[in-house]
């Protein structure tokens, strides 16, 4: 199963952040929204869980990996959800299409 998931969550301190959050035309790994926006490199603006939320969408694979490493989850939007369908090289090759989508 494969799909796209737009949620809020709340990243965790991390090494190595595993989704990304889109700000001024830029995918930046980031621990809270306010200072991205705001562009702010000294002390955090985070006096709450609402404020350092990020929201986006984002891959479920993304999403259950981010889960695993830590974050969490506040508030899920929507869910599409899809059935990946692959074919062996041999028949790839005659198909036009290897990829359905069935929603």
């Amino acid at each position: 199963m494969g799909g796209l998931i737009k949620c809020s969550n709340l990243p965790e301190m991390l090494y190595h952040h595993v989704i990304p959050f889109r700000a001024r035309q830029k995918h930046m790994l980031c621990l809270g929204r306010r200072c991205v926006l705001t562009t702010n490199t000294g002390e955090s603006l985070h006096t709450t869980d609402k404020r350092r939320a990020l929201t986006g969408t984002c891959f479920m694979d993304e999403v259950t990996l981010a889960v695993y490493k830590g974050y969490r989850l506040l508030i899920t939007y929507e869910i599409y959800e899809y059935i990946v369908t692959r074919y062996p090289i041999r028949v790839k090759a005659a198909c036009s299409q290897t990829i359905y989508l069935r929603f």
